[in-house]
């Protein structure tokens, strides 16, 4: 099913054609009385860039582990300063699957990956959306400090 501005999903649903269709999506708390809906549903945002200001939208993002593997997936980005202090720990959209990156330990999501010991941080994020005014992507390396 095509995405468009009326889609509603819950957000363990979200999948990377719905990213590439909307980068931007954002909670869809004040429909939760809607039959079915409950505080985990989200809907895209036709936005072109992530506004200042922002409070909770999730973005779109692409990930380069250390070893060099793409991935892809997204965070939830809270009033954009700098990505290092604004974005949520990434979330990778692996097949069909959500993996966290909190909760698990390095070699637990390097595995799940499939990726060598010491494949995956540190990890180049890049948000798939400007933040409104800005020349250039936001980029940064996520790094995690156990093994």
């Amino acid at each position: 099913m095509k995405t468009t501005l009326r889609t509603r999903k819950p957000i363990d649903k979200l999948t990377l054609a719905d990213l590439k269709a909307f980068p931007i999506w954002e909670w869809a708390g004040d429909e939760e009385a809607e039959e079915e809906q409950d505080e985990t549903w989200i809907r895209p945002v036709g936005l072109p860039t992530l506004p200042v200001g922002t409070d909770s939208l999730l973005v779109s993002i692409s990930m380069i582990a250390s070893s060099g593997k793409r991935f892809a997936g997204f965070a939830e980005a809270f009033y954009p300063g700098t990505p290092e202090e604004d974005l949520s720990t990434p979330i990778f959209i692996f097949g069909r699957r959500h993996v966290h990156t909190e909760g698990l330990h390095a070699r637990e999501l390097e595995a799940t990956l499939g990726l060598p010991k010491g494949g995956l941080f540190p990890l180049r994020v890049r948000v798939n959306v400007l933040v409104h005014g800005a020349k250039n992507h936001w980029e940064f390396l996520y790094k995690r400090s156990e093994a």
